[in-house]
């Protein structure tokens, strides 16, 4: 199996698994993410978070805190690139082809040298801050321009994967993995 065949093979079975996890566990996990992400954000100016899909762990209390505080900034998918949105109002986002929440052209681009934390959202993460993403290539190319930021996976529990993950040339590692 060649390491992209091997990749795709995780990617189901981590999809498959992701799903499976039951509506009140996600509730439960969605205010233990704030209760302990939250404070180890309190020392940057601005976070790039991601407005998570229903299937992924959620950051809406989370990101809720920081639009309050001013501190967020969320990505969006621009051709092969994520160009980065400070956002003041949640309610401006709008819907991406890829069913994502973005902001849109009016708010402020921040460029990447201003973010102080990337979390980063993935389909399976291993015990040395690998992670395994949708494929597309978007946060490593997004990570590999960054190297000041403090970049946190998070995710649930259920997508530790027990052995290392496969891991290419353009792969970035983490500095850390939150898993609730």
């Amino acid at each position: 199996m060649s390491e992209n065949e091997i990749k795709d093979s995780l990617r189901a079975f981590y999809k498959e698994k992701r799903q499976g996890i039951k509506k009140n566990r996600r509730d439960l996990v969605e205010s233990e993410v704030l209760e302990r992400l939250y404070p180890k954000l309190l020392d940057f100016e601005i976070v790039l978070s991601f407005a998570s899909m229903p299937v992924e762990i959620s950051t809406k209390l989370l990101n809720r805190k920081l639009c309050n505080e001013k501190r967020l900034a969320l990505p969006k998918i621009v051709g092969a690139t994520l160009s980065i949105y400070k956002v003041r109002n949640l309610e401006d986002l709008k819907k991406s082809s890829f069913g994502v929440f973005e902001p849109t052209n009016e708010h402020e681009e921040v460029d990447f040298d201003k973010l102080g934390a990337i979390l980063v959202p993935g389909l399976a993460f291993d015990s040395v801050f690998h992670r395994l993403g949708y494929g597309k290539g978007h946060y490593d190319r997004l990570l590999s321009k960054n190297l000041k930021a403090v970049t946190i996976g998070i995710g649930f529990e259920e997508q530790l994967c027990e052995d290392l993950l496969p891991v290419a040339k353009h792969d970035v590692k983490l500095a850390d993995v939150m898993l609730f």
